[in-house]
């Protein structure tokens, strides 16, 4: 799916460009940040539909504060952590927080790629009308009346 606008952040070189070049290959709109502090200043920039940063980074910011960031900036913003450092606790401590998903590294494609084509359509159907009765013109339904027996 085509539209979202992504900020990928990570201090792992190799794994920045990985993501940012899949991710463009498949024509999504891709911003980049190579730590927690660049990308707080590009929340507060530019407004994002994903964030997907790493968790672990060196600095005051990792992905954990990322999430308060960018929630407190728009609160309709996913955020999908990635990390080496996988525990059922941090997992659990990420959703807490607001993390829309949670992916281990060595990063699979295909998942990452699942996840942001149900981010995409879930946005296109809230941002759909409800008109129902206009676009399919129902009659009014018509109780019969009690018969005196």
């Amino acid at each position: 799916m085509e539209g979202l606008t992504i900020l990928v952040v990570d201090d792992d070189p190799v794994v920045l460009h990985l993501l940012t070049q899949r991710l463009l290959n498949a024509h999504y709109e891709i911003t980049t940040a190579t730590n927690g502090s660049e990308a707080a200043s590009q929340i507060q920039q530019k407004r994002f539909d994903v964030i997907i940063t790493d968790m672990v980074m060196p600095g005051d910011i990792g992905g954990i504060e990322l999430i308060d960031i960018a929630k407190e900036q728009d609160s309709e913003t996913e955020v999908i952590l990635i990390t080496a450092h996988s525990s059922i606790n941090t997992a659990v401590s990420a959703m807490k927080k607001g993390a829309t998903d949670y992916l281990e590294k060595p990063i699979n494609f295909e998942e990452l790629f699942l996840r942001l084509d149900k981010i995409s359509e879930i946005r296109s159907l809230l941002k759909m009308p409800v008109t129902y009765e206009k676009q399919w013109k129902l009659p009014k339904l018509q109780l019969p009346k009690p018969s005196k027996a």
